[in-house]
């Protein structure tokens, strides 16, 4: 449930009744004068935030494209409302680094492992590094090198090990656990880069999209939906893919519907089961007639097979609800992304029931619930840049400069606040139970990075 701003405001009505009010106001006055104490310079908070009005969301707030003052709070006798405990700023040491060239790799499936690759510079071998972020103990085991950082291709595995595959990679398929050694595997599969599969929800329909050509940035593709438990063909069909057309698809939109996507000969098209035939996504589900080239995301509800499909382009966003069969207008310029929140990110919540809106990209953001049509926008307290939504949909991070803020999510009420002294916040990862994240700083004046934890 979404928390609504509290706002103490006290008002003294018909100050007309004598000394002896006169006198309780009086005290009142003085009690409050003598609550209010200095900061004390530790507490201190740097200057490129200031300090948010609001720990929680405004209620109903309605956007405009001047951005609204921050509401102030006037202080009310405690006597009367409790007080907020207020949330302190802290300051935090990195974790790692600066090392050399660093690249965050994933959290292990336990949250309390790290990997990330360390290089002297560009051109040389990466090393793989990892780091448990309890106990703080490193290792680097000397079996596994990378022609160069961002040529791995590391895979954790569910009992902890990882197998890391060739790409770069001159000695073959590796498998090992954090600090111990790594030795060759012979059994790996490595994953076809050129074919993409993935089942119906109801793991009824197979879908397999072949690349079988690459020709000046487009690609021959071939789609083929088998029903795996009878081995029937329902469609193969060829069209020509693009790698600047991939936003949004192919999925599938329901359990009889399969999205093949934006194409460059047959434009945005779509498969349907039922009605064994191939169509145009815009006039046909959407009921929109448009020539305007949309990105679009979607989500659907894979117990009722609901879905929405979210229309973005350079004017306002376009949101598509299949139970209502209604395409509403977002009165936002733009579209935040819950980064980080599941295996890809996505311009809905996990769950599917919230957007996150603003004006400007990394400007103020408002929470709208997906459904029904129309709902009413809720403002967020000013933190910074959008970072991302932990896995389990609890808390959802803010960077600006130096300061890191977490909120809770939806609710977003303010939980912690963290600063570091040097380094500029440029990415963040939460781990998979969602208790810790790691931020990546870096420092313009030194070219250097650095990794620190934080436990919220």
């Amino acid at each position: 449930m979404i928390g609504k701003l509290i706002v103490f405001i006290q008002q003294i009505r018909h100050a007309k009744r004598g000394l002896i009010h006169f006198g309780i106001y009086l005290t009142l006055a003085v009690a409050l004068v003598a609550c209010v104490s200095p900061a004390s310079p530790s507490e201190a908070i740097p200057s490129e935030l200031p300090p948010p009005q609001t720990e929680i969301l405004v209620e109903l707030a309605t956007p405009s494209e001047t951005l609204p003052p921050p509401p102030t709070t006037t202080l009310t006798p405690a006597t009367e409302t409790p007080t907020k405990t207020a949330i302190p700023l802290i300051e935090i040491k990195p974790l790692i680094g600066p090392e050399g060239l660093m690249l965050f790799d994933s959290w292990a499936p336990d949250s309390l492992w790290i990997a990330y690759w360390l290089a002297e510079a560009e051109e040389n071998l990466a090393s793989l590094v990892f780091v448990n972020v309890v106990s703080g103990e490193t290792c680097q085991p000397e079996e596994v090198k990378a022609q160069s950082l961002g040529s791995d291709l590391l895979l954790w595995q569910e009992d902890g090990s990882v197998i890391v595959l060739p790409g770069g990679f001159p000695q073959g398929a590796l498998k090992g656990v954090p600090c111990g050694a790594f030795v060759p595997v012979e059994d790996v599969t490595l994953p076809d880069p050129k074919t993409r599969t993935s089942l119906s929800p109801d793991g009824r329909y197979l879908a397999e999209e072949i690349n079988l050509e690459q020709i000046e940035g487009t690609f021959q593709m071939e789609l083929q939906i088998i029903e795996p438990a009878t081995g029937g063909a329902l469609l193969s069909m060829r069209y020509l893919g693009s790698p600047h057309l991939v936003s949004g698809g192919p999925r599938w939109l329901n359990n009889d519907t399969y999205v093949i996507g934006r194409t460059v000969d047959q434009g945005t098209i779509y498969y349907s089961v039922v009605e064994d035939r191939v169509g145009q996504l815009y006039p046909d589900l959407l009921r929109l007639e448009t020539e305007k080239d949309f990105a679009f995301f979607t989500q659907t509800d894979p117990e009722t097979g609901a879905f929405h499909i979210l229309l973005l382009s350079d004017a306002p966003p376009l949101l598509y609800h299949s139970e209502y069969e209604e395409l509403e207008e977002l009165p936002f310029a733009n579209v935040g992304n819950f980064a980080g929140a599941s295996s890809r990110s996505s311009f809905f919540s996990p769950d599917g029931k919230w957007l996150l809106l603003s004006q400007v990209p990394g400007g103020h953001y408002w929470l709208r619930p997906v459904d029904p049509p129309g709902s009413p926008p809720t403002e967020l307290a000013y933190y910074g840049q959008a970072g991302s939504l932990s896995r389990n949909g609890q808390s959802m991070a803010f960077f600006h400069g130096k300061r890191i803020s977490i909120v809770s999510f939806p609710g977003g009420e303010l939980l912690s606040q963290w600063h570091t002294s040097i380094y500029d916040i440029q990415t963040i990862w939460w781990s998979p139970d969602g208790k810790r994240l790691i931020a990546v700083g870096h420092q313009s004046a030194t070219n250097q990075s650095a990794f620190f934890v934080i436990e919220p």
